[in-house]
């Protein structure tokens, strides 16, 4: 694998040479697809039949290279080498954009959407492309397309030894969260007390009891192994998640418009897999988690809600750089 960066790196570094042919000009192309999600993940599908898919496109002008499990660089590295073109394509969520575009963070905030199919319907309109431009803008990435994989929820592991019905309960907890501060506020919204840490390091941190738990979709904890360490899972709901697809804006804008095409054509295949994946493991994950030896806790989801409203509300340096008009807009698009 040492082996396999190196080279990985060396191709990069050719690319940024002065004078070296831009990907429009050059007749082929790869693109090196850096994610912090494991071999098993809906997200990891994708971007298998994404590579493939375009390598037929392109007639073998185009390939991917999928660097998974954070392999090519940790959670929190990717977005500095995407923006600055140290690597092709990643992974992003939106709380990689908020020093650029600040508004961004709301987008984490607990119970932005009432569900994923709010979430989708949002992500797929012209408010989510508007959401997408003013990204690349701020950042030099460009979204191209997202998988929402269901709602995140806690899962707790032995340590916890209550269960948890309301945010009062979850007092003490020590919960993994990733470490920008709209993802640490976001555990404090549930009442929890947020540790900080890189998904590849969750594993471990359950297993040693540094953490009592995290919160992710079932989907995603499952794919990480963290089902062996689950002892409760509290379906709160708080948030539908999304993982982007992002492409350095420079490269994506050096491309002819037949290879933006092509990879367009070739990411929306492989991203309607991801997303059939994704919801197909949600709706038999319950089940399979009881199997394992989890309690599936159907809590007081109002009193949840309240608890992030009021916290939210209480936290003015948190959301004053919220755009109201378009929160707005998202909650009209409820059915």
């Amino acid at each position: 694998m040492k082996n396999l960066i190196a080279g990985a790196f060396c191709a990069l570094s050719v690319t940024l040479v002065a004078g070296t042919p831009t990907p429009s000009q050059a007749q082929d192309v790869t693109l090196n697809l850096a994610t912090i999600m494991l071999p098993d993940d809906p997200f990891v599908a994708a971007s298998k039949l994404f590579g493939e898919r375009l390598d037929e496109l392109s007639g073998g002008t185009m390939e991917v290279k999928i660097f998974d499990s954070g392999s090519l660089f940790p959670q929190g590295a990717s977005f500095d080498a995407l923006s600055r073109g140290q690597v092709e394509m990643g992974d992003t969520n939106m709380g990689s954009y908020s020093q650029q575009v600040p508004y961004t963070d709301m987008f984490l905030s607990a119970y932005m959407f009432e569900g994923p199919d709010h979430a989708r319907v949002f992500w797929e309109s012209d408010l989510g492309q508007q959401v997408f431009d003013d990204v690349a803008e701020g950042t030099n990435i460009r979204i191209l397309g997202q998988i929402v994989y269901g709602s995140r929820q806690i899962s707790l592991t032995g340590n916890v030894d209550r269960t948890i019905n309301t945010p009062a309960d979850l007092e003490g907890v020590k919960l993994r969260m990733p470490s920008p501060p709209a993802w640490m506020a976001l555990g404090r919204a549930l009442g929890v007390d947020p540790t900080p840490l890189a998904f590849n390091e969750v594993y471990l941190a359950m297993q040693t009891g540094t953490v009592d738990g995290q919160d992710n979709t079932l989907t995603v904890s499952k794919a990480a192994g963290l089902i062996e360490l689950t002892k409760q899972v509290v379906l709160t709901d708080h948030q539908a998640y999304a993982q982007f697809f992002g492409i350095n804006e420079d490269i994506w804008q050096g491309f002819t418009d037949e290879q933006r095409n092509w990879v367009q054509t070739a990411l929306d295949e492989g991203i309607e897999l991801g997303t059939k994946l994704a919801q197909e493991a949600e709706a038999a994950l319950q089940q399979e988690y009881r199997d394992a030896g989890a309690q599936i806790v159907t809590p007081d989801k109002d009193a949840f809600i309240e608890h992030a409203r009021a916290f939210y509300e209480n936290s003015p340096e948190l959301t004053a750089n919220w755009d109201r008009e378009l929160i707005a807009k998202i909650n009209a698009m409820v059915d």
